[in-house]
């Protein structure tokens, strides 16, 4: 097994060398006395065979580049809309979350007694549920306005002539 591991990284390197035009000589391939397979620059015996490969890809560059651009792009794109989705859902949470509050305070309001200290309650109830909608207000405006950075961030993506502010969060 160690043998014939050992024999796969041989060729593998023949071949890379080969394929990579860092070897300008001629390769002969022949198994030695054993059996073995050998590479050599030179003709290692009778059963020696010329190696002969018919095309060496090109390595380019500017292909790699666009095409590892491309691949960054959609893996941006995919992340960006995930994020997106994380702030719809959240905003989806806290407006649940206010109408919940809300409403609880709302029904305790209405059991509020006809008196001064009912009136003193209900005030103080409708101070709370000011609060509570300021609170979930301001929560969900921040997250609209990570939502919008995010589609501008999608925008210079899709089109990288587009100019506008960017900042980097």
């Amino acid at each position: 097994m160690c043998k014939l591991l050992f024999v796969a990284v041989k060729v593998a390197v023949a071949l890379s060398l080969l394929i990579s035009g860092a070897a300008t000589a001629d390769i002969y391939r022949c198994k030695d006395a054993k059996g073995k397979l050998q590479f050599s620059d030179q003709p290692c015996g009778d059963t020696a065979e010329k190696v002969v490969i018919e095309h060496a890809p090109t390595y380019s560059a500017e292909h790699d580049s666009d095409r590892w651009r491309t691949i960054s792009n959609s893996n941006d794109t995919r992340d960006i809309e995930r994020a997106i989705n994380r702030h719809q859902r959240a905003i989806a949470r806290y407006r649940s979350t206010m109408t919940s509050k809300l409403s609880e305070l709302a029904m305790k309001k209405a059991t509020a007694a006809n008196n001064l200290a009912g009136a003193n309650w209900e005030l103080s109830l409708s101070k709370e549920m000011d609060v509570v909608e300021n609170h979930y207000s301001s929560l969900i405006a921040s997250e609209q306005n990570e939502i919008e950075f995010l589609r501008q961030r999608l925008l210079q993506i899709m089109n990288p002539t587009h100019s506008s502010p960017v900042d980097n969060r």
